[in-house]
């Protein structure tokens, strides 16, 4: 069953990153709701926040493929819950 993730990733910042890190998702073939990216200057790290809506298994995967093909300093995994309204 899909759910939405919000995946939190750092990595060194160079110029290449964000088209590596897309192209993975691409060839996933899977779709990215939202992305934000921000730099962490003191560090020299950028962190990207990017929310998909998968199956928890084909996002373990990805994160798998993702820690192949990039240097990744830290991953967190948020499975947001959705919100009932009544």
């Amino acid at each position: 069953m899909k759910k939405k993730f919000t995946l939190k990733i750092y990595t060194e910042n160079n110029i290449k990153m964000l088209n590596t890190i897309s192209s993975i998702f691409t060839r996933k073939n899977i779709n990215i709701e939202s992305m934000v990216t921000s730099e962490i200057i003191e560090e020299d790290i950028i962190g990207y926040t990017i929310v998909v809506y998968e199956n928890k298994n084909v996002v373990k995967k990805l994160l798998n493929k993702l820690e192949k093909q990039v240097k990744i300093i830290k991953v967190d995994i948020e499975e947001n819950k959705e919100i009932e309204v009544y």
